[in-house]
């Protein structure tokens, strides 16, 4: 069974144009689901929530619920609401750790100066010339 992945806004959106191209082609909709990996009802829901939409709309629904909240005094159940926004989605914030920059750069140069070397031997090679080497190192450098 398929892990479920999550899809940012503009994925989302690129994937109902691209729909709606393969649609106007005359390709069969389970076709096009079957390319996009997602279910018809996801599909349709999409559609309904992202329909006309470009990707810059979707990036600034947060900064419109925020000015809303700001301006207007609204409280973010009315603000999300106006904008069409899930309320986690706008209380998500990414925490990136301290580290974060060092290390992707750090990798990035080891990856560019031995590019056969995979992701295990990379994280050897971190281990034996750092400190310490987390669980993100792996995970970041199989990327």
């Amino acid at each position: 069974m398929k892990k479920r992945k999550r899809h940012r806004p503009d994925e989302i959106i690129k994937k109902l144009r691209d729909a709606e191209m393969a649609a106007g082609q005359g390709e069969d909709l389970a076709k096009i689901l079957q390319r996009l990996e997602v279910s018809e009802q996801t599909y349709y829901r999409w559609k309904q929530q992202y329909g006309g939409m470009k990707a810059p709309d979707a990036k600034g629904r947060r900064r419109a619920a925020d000015h809303l909240e700001e301006s207007f005094g609204a409280s973010e159940r009315r603000s999300c609401k106006v904008v069409s926004q899930h309320r986690t989605t706008q209380r998500y914030r990414a925490i990136t750790p301290d580290d974060e920059k060092q290390l992707v750069k750090h990798m990035l140069d080891f990856a560019r100066t031995h590019p056969r070397y995979g992701y295990r031997r990379i994280t050897a090679q971190g281990r034996a010339s750092r400190s310490c080497v987390d669980l993100r190192f792996r995970v970041r450098s199989n990327r």
